[in-house]
């Protein structure tokens, strides 16, 4: 047990708070896609805010480059294997103790593979296993602007243009 006392060792008063704020606020994330680029962007913008990592890897062998490229916080990361994310209740054992969870991971473009339904599975996937624990305080999904664009192809005019924030499509005679 950890007490504070109101005597005027104020010094030693605020290490030991320092200490147990440090404790609290060690929040854990889950993040999916950490091998990606925008996915590792992520998890060091986590770490340098201070939050303990849970980097998602398909592979163990992933995890001594990232142990490379989050050097100066490896006592923040942790790894977890998950080699198929569109497997059901492949993220349960991943995601005890987390607080936040960040799914970044998509299957990668290739000319014979389909995007489309591994990314949904990978999602519903994350998504269903999240549901089961109520330490979880948010969850964030990203995606690709080719959610955005139809499945049969833009259509006949259809321009992509990023001078608003967010980047929007303007799709003539449409919207």
């Amino acid at each position: 047990m950890l007490y504070l006392s109101h005597n005027n060792d104020s010094e030693a008063s605020m290490l030991v708070f320092d200490k147990l704020k440090s404790t609290i606020m060690a929040a854990t994330a889950l993040i999916t896609g950490v091998t990606g680029f925008i996915g590792s962007r992520v998890a060091l913008e986590v770490l340098q805010a201070g939050y303990r990592a849970r980097l998602s890897i398909r592979h163990p062998e992933q995890a001594e480059k990232l142990r490379r490229i989050f050097s100066s916080h490896l006592s923040k990361i942790e790894f977890t294997v998950v080699s198929d994310i569109t497997v059901t209740g492949c993220f349960d054992e991943a995601l005890q103790d987390v607080q936040y969870v960040i799914h970044v991971a998509s299957p990668l473009p290739d000319r014979n593979t389909d995007l489309l339904i591994p990314a949904m599975q990978g999602t519903t996937s994350i998504l269903q296993s999240a549901s089961k624990y109520s330490t979880i305080r948010k969850v964030v999904v990203t995606s690709s602007i080719s959610s955005f664009i139809p499945l049969a192809g833009q259509p006949h005019g259809t321009v992509i243009t990023g001078e608003k924030d967010p980047l929007w499509l303007e799709m003539p005679d449409i919207c």
